[in-house]
């Protein structure tokens, strides 16, 4: 009964362990100026020269969003031989399909 817990608190006691023994022996660095700035590798990048293009970053979120929904749902059907999933994945298909083309056409239209 209390098998669970002793090893979930023995598992916790080990990773403890581990955290604390690494932390004692890890390489610690310097804490320059240079060091201590947000940007993540310490160099001075000034900020205007960062550009992203949100709109094609979104097209990319979309277009992941919309093939990893119907890997799951690919993934939910295997077990049954229905026709819902042959429909599911034609309904996603063309609206995929449709997505892109009018994210095309409105970019082609905006160049």
């Amino acid at each position: 009964m209390y098998t669970l817990a002793i090893s979930l608190a023995l598992s916790f006691l080990v990773v403890l362990i581990i955290y604390l023994v690494g932390g004692l022996f890890s390489a610690k660095g310097k804490e320059t100026d240079d060091k201590l700035i947000a940007y993540a590798s310490g160099e001075k990048f000034p900020s205007e020269k960062i550009g992203i293009n949100v709109e094609n970053f979104f097209i990319y979120v979309v277009g992941f969003m919309i093939f990893d929904i119907l890997a799951f749902v690919f993934a939910s059907f295997m077990a049954t031989s229905s026709i819902l999933q042959v429909i599911y994945i034609c309904i996603v298909f063309v609206t995929s399909l449709t997505f892109f083309w009018m994210v095309k056409t409105q970019i082609s239209e905006a160049s």
